[in-house]
């Protein structure tokens, strides 16, 4: 009767220590957290830019130097609305 509490207590043990190194970034309210210092200034420097063109620019350059973001969607959404305030085809 002891072994299967045991083999279930190590099976959620092990679940709960997967589930923390695992390299998703979301915190459990669905909200994303960006790890690296770096890649934080790059994408906040580039959200804050207040020329649409250059805002482009900068977040080319963030999907560029950190591919596998975790804001990588969220910059291409703000490139894609960046282009298109620029009305420049």
């Amino acid at each position: 009767m002891k072994k299967p509490m045991v083999w279930m207590v190590l099976a959620l043990a092990t679940l709960a220590a997967v589930a923390q190194s695992q390299p998703g970034q979301e915190q459990a309210s669905g909200q994303k957290v960006i790890k690296d210092q770096g890649e934080y200034n790059a994408y906040m420097s580039a959200l804050n830019m207040p020329d649409p063109a250059q805002k482009a620019a900068a977040m080319e350059g963030f999907i560029k130097q950190f591919p596998g973001s975790v804001m990588k969607s969220d910059a291409l959404e703000q490139l894609l609305a960046a282009y298109t305030a620029t009305k420049n085809q």
